[in-house]
């Protein structure tokens, strides 16, 4: 995908999506400042791209400013309210500033959505009810995951449940 991309930006840089597929494939390989650079160079070519401005967030946050990401997250759910992406990141923001209350709620709006039940997502769902004093939603979303899990989900239900179970009643500071 990244030569892709970089093919298609050597053949025309005014492609937006290759910056934003180079900013998101360099953000998962942990080079920040390029996927910075790719992402700043994607929205000046598309200003009201929310996929974007989500990337955008994500990159904010990463580099310890959270109310810039806020806000980067509050845009892109205004301009793309419909992508269960949008609920997603800003979760995320909420979940980092210790907004537990607005996270889990954003996170079940994504849900709402359709958003896929990733290992990480549901990470991000059961930290914001841990925070909020609420393991009991973590036993009973795994007991439903339970159906649906192939063996390797199950290991990793089994242990949120155990966990959940372990931190019950007990606030984590």
């Amino acid at each position: 995908a990244m030569s892709l991309a970089q093919a298609a930006i050597k053949a025309d840089p005014k492609i937006s999506l290759a910056h934003t597929v180079l900013a998101e494939l360099y953000r998962h390989k942990q080079q920040f400042a390029k996927a910075r650079d790719e992402i700043t160079a994607s929205l000046a070519l598309q200003p009201g791209n929310a996929q974007c401005l989500r990337e955008l967030a994500l990159l904010s946050l990463i580099h310890g400013k959270a109310e810039e990401a806020l806000q980067n997250a509050e845009t892109a759910l205004q301009l793309d309210p419909e992508h269960y992406q949008s609920y997603i990141v800003k979760g995320i923001v909420q979940l980092f500033k210790e907004q537990y209350d607005n996270a889990a709620g954003l996170f079940d709006k994504a849900s709402a959505l359709g958003a896929p039940d990733s290992v990480l997502t549901v990470n991000y769902k059961f930290r914001a009810w841990i925070g909020l004093d609420e393991e009991d939603k973590i036993i009973d979303y795994c007991q439903q995951m339970m159906e649906r899990a192939d063996d390797r989900m199950k290991i990793i239900v089994h242990y949120w449940m155990g966990r959940g179970s372990s931190l019950k009643g007990k606030l984590i500071e």
